[in-house]
């Protein structure tokens, strides 16, 4: 059996992309943070296991692979 525990998805603007997932869909953060490279990450949570982090995309292969595209 297989499960998935989380979803990351790279976004060029984290602020946007919480306000879509937490305050219109209803995701509440469960965690923040900021990897060695740079780039911030938020994670949401719904009712069930599974999470979405939103990345953003600061880092240059991020930033580059995400283009003028919002995520």
């Amino acid at each position: 059996m297989a499960s998935l525990g989380r979803v990351v998805h790279a976004v060029a603007d984290l602020e946007g992309a919480v306000g879509l997932f937490r305050d219109l869909l209803g995701g509440r953060v469960v965690s923040t943070g900021a990897a060695v490279d740079g780039n911030h990450w938020v994670e949401l949570a719904w009712g069930g296991p599974g999470r979405l982090r939103l990345l953003e995309g600061t880092h240059a292969g991020i930033a580059e692979w995400i283009g003028d595209r919002p995520g």
